[in-house]
């Protein structure tokens, strides 16, 4: 592990405090992330003290990157991408924005926000695609791990054994 980064990416909403939590649990070792201070205090509150530390202190690093941050000075030998089924992220990252809460949910159905909802998903679901695009072109140099937020829910174990022999090249 000395000397080698892993960079954390995820879409907005697709799982990734959720297995950041998995891997400090399985390892002890805190994950790092790229994100503001002042956009991370709920990640801090729940346990998650590695927020705006990317440099060599941590061995991986939580980013929205390569679509929400700018890049950072730091680069990654391989990178873990967690998903989650678009149908669920497009509402979640909606819920998000309409609540300002990683927890609460709106108590409307969808459909009964069209004026927002419409829009959001024109907006939303260009720049879902765009990430993906940009990371098939950055696995042409850097290795990728993927792995899906339904497979954590479902079955955490076969996943997270996989996905820790990537990282640690093991058999």
């Amino acid at each position: 592990m000395e000397g080698k980064k892993v960079s954390f990416s995820s879409f907005i909403r697709s799982g990734n405090s959720f297995l950041r939590k998995f891997i400090e649990q399985c390892t002890g070792v805190y994950t790092g992330s790229d994100m503001p201070l002042y956009f991370s205090m709920p990640d801090q509150v729940m346990g998650l003290l590695g927020e705006q530390h990317f440099d060599d202190s941590v061995w991986i690093t939580k980013t929205h990157s390569p679509m929400w941050n700018e890049p950072h000075e730091y680069s990654a030998d391989k990178i873990i991408c967690v998903n989650l089924n678009p149908i669920d992220v497009i509402p979640s990252m909606a819920s998000l924005f309409m609540t300002l809460s990683h927890s609460l949910e709106v108590i409307k159905p969808w459909n009964e926000y069209e004026e927002f909802w419409d829009p959001f998903i024109k907006f939303f679901a260009p720049h879902l695609e765009e990430y993906h695009k940009k990371l098939a072109e950055i696995s042409k140099d850097t290795p990728i791990f993927y792995l899906t937020y339904e497979q954590l829910r479902l079955n955490p174990e076969p996943v997270l054994i996989k996905m820790f022999e990537f990282l640690l090249e093991a058999d």
